[in-house]
């Protein structure tokens, strides 16, 4: 009996990240979400919000940072690192479980870092993809902090009307959310109303504006 293997773990890579990805605005608002929800939930502060940073063509970086208990370097490294790897996969409550959606931003950048603060230490890392290979990684900073706990990934993004398209990515993928996250360089982020169809929820077509 012999297990079969994988020859191509870039073409692999590409499969499960450019192809998974349609709304790939949305998508990667969604996981990254998902995934600082479930810090919070983990660490007893459902309640909280967690934070979004939206490029506005002065800041081209985009930021979520959550207030979780924080990650440690060596689990940034097989978390981000690893694909498939999830921290969640033996969690009911947990939102994701794939190992899929923080490696998300990859589906529109090819780069992007992750800083995490735990038990006092802080560690940023680079993650790298060149030319659709397989991603590398860097940890670039390590050092004690007395900065609060929790995680932020960030990246830039200078691509075309990026600012619009993560405004819209926030309305549709956010509107459900209990608790809304706090945005930075939007005055106010106007949500959809949901509408219901018996117990199907759904957003009509268009968007609120600003006027």
């Amino acid at each position: 009996e012999q297990s079969m293997t994988v020859k191509n773990t870039s073409k692999l890579f590409s499969l499960m990240i450019d192809g998974l990805y349609q709304d790939k605005y949305g998508s990667v608002v969604r996981e990254l979400s998902a995934n600082a929800i479930d810090a919070h939930k983990s660490a007893g502060i459902p309640d909280r919000p967690f934070e979004i940073t939206i490029p506005n063509g002065i800041v081209n970086t985009f930021v979520i940072r959550d207030y979780g208990n924080g990650v440690s370097k060596d689990d940034i490294i097989k978390y981000f690192g690893t694909l498939l790897e999830s921290s969640k996969d033996q969690e009911n409550e947990s939102i994701g479980a794939f190992g899929l959606g923080c490696k998300s931003p990859f589906s529109i950048v090819n780069e992007f870092s992750v800083t995490s603060i735990k038990d006092g230490q802080k560690t940023t890392v680079l993650f790298i993809r060149e030319q659709l290979d397989t991603p590398r990684f860097f940890v670039i900073y390590e050092g004690k902090t007395d900065e609060e706990s929790g995680t932020s990934i960030f990246f830039e993004d200078k691509s075309e009307k990026a600012y619009t398209k993560w405004v819209d990515a926030v309305q549709r993928q956010l509107c459900a959310l209990k608790v809304k996250p706090i945005i930075h360089n939007y005055d106010e982020i106007k949500y959809p109303e949901i509408k219901m169809f018996g117990n199907i929820g759904f957003v009509e077509k268009g968007l609120p504006r600003d006027t």
